[in-house]
């Protein structure tokens, strides 16, 4: 699809947008840049591409899945027209929708290495007659293909590893460390299973850079080198200018950091990479659209297009390292299963140079009054997790301390390649006393071994230990 002509686009606007006066302006002022190569400083294209990025993403909120087709059109020459302003050319429209709903799972998009056909269906996974124990070695046997540890003088590999059965599987391959780091638990939304929740009693904390700087210290004394920022959707709080100063200061000072922060735009993003960003963590969720409404009644996280296409614009913005997930416990797991692997499989699609990572955190408690109705038990999380990695062989497959150590442990000898370890889900919660984390944390940890335990059993396991993302 190319961008219209300026007569057409105009056109469009008048007859799609019931505030096409107060739109007009804007298209006539980006005339120049989109169709004569007008030059402009970069702090007015940013704004300018800012401009029609918001336009669009309000007028996704406002229809939703009933789009008309002129307003489908309008909303894909509002992406061009972006992506022209801040990159100088347009590129395909983005529509992730399109493809989350796109029908079963293919074949293709499942490991054909794999050496069992039993796994060559995306059904046969989640089955429940088929043994688990089966679905787990054939998993363990893609993770070790694509993540096998460097050969040592003490364990040298040899051309038998591949051939090794099931049950002789030398368990060994990369599992990368880190640690989450909050920055804030003030939050603007009212998401009903978490504690940061607005309406919630909390202990409201927000860390100065200077805080920030003393936990991650302390972090790295534990033997942590990356780190994954978090922090609630609190605009005033956790501005762009005040994530990226605290980025760069991470880096500077030889942190890898990823970030989990509310959806951003992509001149936002593009500010982090410069900063020293070296990938983004953001869940959808669920992919169901009624139940995402439902548990997200109120707040910026209500735009369900908004978070949806936040990685695309990460990726746009020259983001390295993208983690997907979804919250276990909101809707049907295998349903969100299907639509996460199609989330997957277009965003490679799009950025074959992209690593993806994926994550299930799974709902144990959530604050009073919230019920899901949907419990994922052991058997099949791991299930899931097995799915994922028969989706994507070369993609880290992520593990919090949300889940006990013996199910940790377990899936780490499965296909997990990314695990947190001595976490604490609380903003100043490394310095401050476990008492004092408690009544401010986001939710409840339930592997409460420290740095050096966790490692000390990986490697007993047999596991080459990452402690960041640049030491595979």
């Amino acid at each position: 699809m190319d961008l219209p002509p300026i007569a057409e686009f105009v056109e469009l606007v008048k007859a799609t947008d019931e505030d096409a006066d107060h739109r007009l302006p804007l298209v006539e002022q980006a005339a120049p840049v989109l169709y004569a190569a007008a030059t402009i400083s970069e702090d007015q294209r940013q704004s300018l591409a800012e401009k029609f990025e918001r336009w669009r993403y309000q007028r996704l909120n406002k229809y939703g899945p009933q789009l008309s087709a002129n307003d489908r059109r309008l909303i894909a020459v509002l992406d061009l027209a972006a992506s022209k302003i801040l990159q100088g050319h347009p590129r395909p429209p983005k529509a992730p929708r399109a493809a989350i709903h796109s029908g079963a799972c293919s074949e293709s998009q499942l490991d054909q290495g794999s050496r069992s056909s039993e796994f060559a269906g995306f059904e046969a996974v989640l089955d429940p007659h088929v043994p688990v124990e089966e679905i787990a070695r054939e998993a363990a046997l893609v993770t070790l293909r694509h993540f096998r540890s460097p050969p040592s003088d003490a364990t040298q590999r040899t051309a038998r590893d591949d051939e090794l059965a099931p049950r002789e599987l030398p368990r060994r391959w990369r599992m990368r460390l880190y640690a989450p780091l909050y920055l804030s638990n003030y939050c603007v939304n009212h998401c009903l299973y978490c504690a940061f929740r607005f309406p919630n009693e909390l202990d409201r904390v927000h860390l100065s850079v200077d805080e920030v700087i003393v936990e991650a210290e302390i972090l790295r004394n534990r033997g942590h080198q990356h780190l994954l920022v978090v922090a609630g959707d609190f605009p005033k709080l956790t501005s762009t200018d005040y994530l990226v100063t605290t980025i760069r200061e991470l880096v500077a000072r030889e942190f890898s950091v990823a970030v989990e922060v509310a959806p951003q735009g992509t001149v936002s993003y593009a500010k982090m990479v410069r900063a020293g960003a070296c990938g983004v963590t953001l869940y959808q969720e669920t992919y169901q659209e009624e139940l995402y409404r439902r548990f997200h009644p109120r707040g910026p996280k209500v735009w369900f297009d908004w978070r949806l296409e936040a990685p695309e614009r990460a990726a746009e913005a020259g983001m390295k390292r993208l983690g997907l997930g979804i919250l276990l416990g909101l809707a049907d797991p295998a349903r969100d299963i299907r639509c996460l692997i199609r989330h997957g499989q277009y965003l490679l699609d799009r950025f074959p140079e992209v690593k993806l990572a994926f994550s299930l955190p799974r709902i144990h408690e959530a604050p009073d009054g919230f019920k899901s109705g949907v419990a994922v038990d052991d058997e099949t999380f791991i299930r899931l997790y097995c799915a994922l990695r028969f989706s994507f062989p070369t993609a880290d497959l992520v593990l919090s301390t949300r889940e006990p150590p013996s199910l940790r442990d377990q899936l780490a000898r499965i296909c997990i390649t990314q695990m947190s370890a001595g976490s604490c889900t609380a903003p100043g919660g490394y310095t401050g006393t476990e008492n004092d984390s408690h009544t401010r944390e986001q939710f409840p940890i339930f592997d409460h071994r420290t740095t050096s335990q966790v490692a000390d059993a990986l490697e007993r396991s047999g596991f080459y230990l990452s402690w960041g993302v640049h030491d595979d």
